[in-house]
């Protein structure tokens, strides 16, 4: 916050830029993990109970998009664009206050478009109906399906990899 008044001028000098940073960034250690297609697999089947039901399409949007968690769930209807098959994520819900649009797989159509079926006709209305988090659904599901050691942001993790792959096979599939 002080970061972006100092930019904006509101402020000449955030007072923590003045000292050593508490944090050695070299000291802490990065966390990356991957879900596999079966690790994946097991996590969406966790959800297949009617307590847990409606964040199997919130985990879809998160593993085919790599959205982030408040991104999903600031989502409104207004920003799903069937006929051309985006997702506009506003500039005010994103970490870089930069808007941008990423691509709805076959997937995450079929879910939204089982949601959209069932909610009220109102573009302002939000996507997954969820304001705050999954924290308690998403901790039962992760550990029907055996992945304890799994938090939400993996997901985006996951979908990062996932994206890495196909791109790395598109171009060695271009060059042959």
């Amino acid at each position: 916050m002080l970061n972006v008044a100092q930019r904006e001028g509101w402020i000449l000098r955030s007072p923590f830029a003045a000292g050593d940073s508490l944090i050695s960034l070299a000291d802490e250690n990065k966390r990356e993990r991957i879900l596999t297609p079966e690790e994946e697999g097991r996590l969406l089947a966790a959800c297949e109970t009617p307590r847990r039901a409606h964040l199997r399409a919130i985990l879809i949007c998160a593993l085919d998009t790599g959205m982030r968690q408040g991104e999903i769930f600031s989502l409104r209807w207004r920003d799903v664009d069937f006929e051309n098959g985006l997702l506009s994520i506003q500039a005010f819900h994103t970490k870089t206050m930069k808007e941008r649009q990423v691509a709805i797989t076959t997937r995450l159509a079929l879910e939204l478009e089982r949601l959209k079926a069932s909610a009220p006709d109102n573009a302002d209305g939000l996507v997954f109906g969820i304001i705050d988090n999954v924290k308690r659904s998403f901790t039962a599901a992760r550990t029907k399906a055996g992945l304890n050691d799994v938090r939400f942001h993996d997901l985006r993790h996951t979908a990062a990899t996932g994206l890495w792959v196909l791109t790395f096979r598109y171009q060695r599939l271009a060059a042959s």
